[in-house]
């Protein structure tokens, strides 16, 4: 991995204040939920639309507030109160050291949770008509054997294609905002371990 690259991932990473607020299932959601290009939600739509309490779901929102991973993008009066509206403000990624260090359980409901909605983001582009729409549209997936030399080799083509994704978008900012027309491309990465398979 190139320095650079280092750099750039650990610009994103994100710290111990927000892993210990991340350790709960509602608080991934929101995240999850926020995540998705343009998305601004208040805790009362996200409660109704995942049927959570509101009083619950406005705890989570106010400690992912607190520790700066979303933020108010406008406010509504609403019957002598005010409702706040929420857009992520960083994205969420883990690097390995940090990874290894969740306990186990939430890094099984975490990596539950976003091939869910990664899912489900295909089968809602595919109800819609749009996920073989352009002819240049890929998904793949294959299953290599590797050695420890060779699993390296794969998490820093991942951590660098993962870089280089990022910079796309961030690329594509100026010329949005200047009129150019906005898609939303869903990519996925992954790479893991599978259970021994007979050679």
């Amino acid at each position: 991995m190139t320095e650079d690259t280092r750099r750039n991932i650990s610009n994103l990473k994100i710290d111990a204040r927000l892993m210990r607020a991340l350790a709960h299932p509602v608080r991934v959601q929101i995240v999850a939920e926020l995540s998705k290009p343009g998305r601004v939600i208040s805790p009362s739509e996200f409660a109704e639309q995942f049927r959570h309490s509101l009083s619950n779901t406005s705890y989570h929102f106010r400690a992912l507030d607190k520790v700066g991973c979303i933020a108010i993008e406008r406010e509504r009066p609403v019957r002598g109160s005010t409702e706040h509206f929420y857009k992520a403000s960083k994205k969420i990624l883990f690097d390995s050291e940090e990874w290894g260090a969740l306990p186990s359980i939430f890094k099984n409901g975490t990596a539950a949770r976003a091939l869910a909605d990664y899912l489900n983001v295909a089968r809602v582009a595919i109800e819609a008509g749009t996920f073989e729409a352009r002819d240049d549209s890929h998904m793949s997936w294959a299953t290599i054997r590797v050695d420890e030399r060779g699993w390296c080799k794969v998490v820093e083509i991942m951590a660098d294609a993962l870089e280089k994704l990022l910079g796309v978008e961030a690329e594509c900012a100026p010329r949005i905002a200047a009129g150019a027309e906005a898609l939303d491309a869903t990519f996925g990465l992954g790479a893991f371990e599978s259970p021994p398979s007979d050679p």
